[in-house]
């Protein structure tokens, strides 16, 4: 039995890690906007990411605030949605609208008299997970009439925010979809260093296309992919995450099988002991 309790414990232990890669993971990604900046518990709301959801695939809005409870999804102001279909904006930002008003939202959270300061975030997650990974931010102000005001940076316009927030992208000729470059550039810097060779210069001229640059190019890849000195890369979080979940469950499998077929072996040995008590009696 001593064996089986090492397993259960290793076992949670697994599963304990994967929770603990999973709270490290979320992100604050930047600030979110709220159009318009100020009316009331009637208006329609969107809001505008200053930056794009880079770690997910779905996103969600939530409520934090006074009388607001997070149990039962009671703080959930647009549902759980693919970020695919959001409309592109022609900045880097994703635009959301509420599927119900402030109002509205209150109503159902059972909130009767909304004042104070609440929290809205949009949060950027992968499909069938709860966890964040992403988190947008803004927060309002509603007094006693019931009128609220975006505070901070949540009252600017986009160009503005984006602007302010000194984020450089580009947006793709023919859509209206933009693209971060300076993180891109960021990424290209840093592979080059990884690599300890720099970077190649396209435009230098030297050289023709040809085997010799494929080569050159698949010998690069690999050196990227295996780190400098020839060393893996350390998995992401979510790779982790994933791994330390799979150890886990087959650990705890591995220890209920084992419970299992000794309890069958102390049975069939206290079955044994009986049937000679009684042929000896």
């Amino acid at each position: 039995m001593r064996l089986v309790r090492v397993i259960a414990v290793l076992a949670t232990l697994g599963c304990l890690g994967a929770s603990v890669g999973v709270a490290q993971s979320v992100e604050p990604a930047g600030d979110l906007l709220v159009a318009p900046a100020e009316g009331n518990l009637d208006s329609a709301l969107s809001l505008a990411t200053v930056g794009l959801c880079e770690r997910g695939t779905t996103y969600m809005v939530t409520v934090a605030g006074k009388g607001v409870r997070a149990d039962e999804g009671q703080d959930i102001i647009v549902g759980a949605a693919d970020l695919r279909y959001l409309e592109p904006t022609g900045y880097p930002s994703h635009e959301v609208f509420t599927s119900e008003t402030l109002g509205q939202f209150f109503q159902r959270a059972g909130v009767a008299k909304p004042r104070g300061e609440y929290v809205l975030s949009m949060i950027c997650r992968n499909r069938l997970d709860v966890e964040a990974l992403q988190v947008f931010s803004a927060t309002i102000d509603i007094d006693a009439q019931g009128r609220y005001s975006a505070l901070g940076s949540a009252a600017l316009d986009l160009p503005t925010a984006i602007d302010e927030a000194e984020i450089d992208f580009e947006v793709i000729p023919g859509t209206e979809e933009a693209e971060i470059t300076e993180e891109n550039a960021s990424a290209v810097s840093e592979a080059g260093e990884a690599q300890g060779t720099g970077t190649i210069d396209a435009s230098s001229g030297e050289g023709s296309p040809g085997a010799a640059d494929v080569e050159d190019r698949e010998t690069a890849e690999v050196t990227a992919a295996q780190g400098v000195g020839g060393e893996s890369v350390a998995p992401s979080e979510d790779s982790l995450r994933g791994t330390l979940l799979i150890v886990g469950a087959i650990l705890l499998v591995g220890a209920m099988s084992a419970w299992f077929f000794m309890s069958r072996r102390e049975k069939r040995s206290k079955d044994s002991e009986r049937r000679d008590a009684e042929v000896d009696v």
